[in-house]
């Protein structure tokens, strides 16, 4: 089978999208992806269907030669998840711009804190970044750090 013709399948999280041609190795890797997020989603509290998963999850690969072989099957083991208590409340994190905000320092040792988003995606284009396309604070304030080499710090709500 061509790699045009061969068939292929895609596989959607959020934003995260996998798309790859049918095939053992590609499959299993979806497979260890989709159980990954559901113990994430379990810890979280969200959902509480068991699913067939738990314990260890079958996955085959092809043998490492050129030849043909019959695949190998090694388990992957999936940890038990934490038990989840009705006594324990979630865990909440700070948000941007709302409980805390970015405080930027410059080269020259000046500092100026973030009121919102905007003014952070400002503060990116007058700096010759675009701002990243998903637009969340996270991937604005990597972009200070990495891109730009300036330092954030987290400045609590007043």
């Amino acid at each position: 089978m061509t790699q045009d013709t061969r068939p292929t399948f895609e596989l959607t999280l959020g934003e995260v999208s996998l798309k790859a041609p049918e095939t053992p190795l590609y499959l299993a890797l979806a497979a260890q992806v989709l159980e990954v997020r559901r113990q994430e989603l379990q810890e979280r509290g969200v959902g509480t269907i068991s699913s067939p998963g738990v314990g260890a999850v079958p996955v085959e690969t092809p043998a490492p030669t050129q030849e043909a072989t019959a695949p190998v099957t090694q388990p992957v083991a999936a940890p038990a998840p934490a038990p989840v208590t009705a006594a324990t409340p979630p865990t909440r994190r700070a948000r941007w711009f709302h409980d805390q905000f970015p405080q930027i320092t410059f080269e020259d040792g000046s500092t100026q804190v973030m009121p919102s988003l905007d003014a952070l995606k400002e503060l990116l284009r007058n700096r010759g970044l675009q701002p990243h396309p998903r637009g969340d604070a996270s991937m604005l304030l990597w972009q200070v750090r990495n891109r730009l080499g300036l330092t954030v710090t987290q400045v609590e709500h007043a």
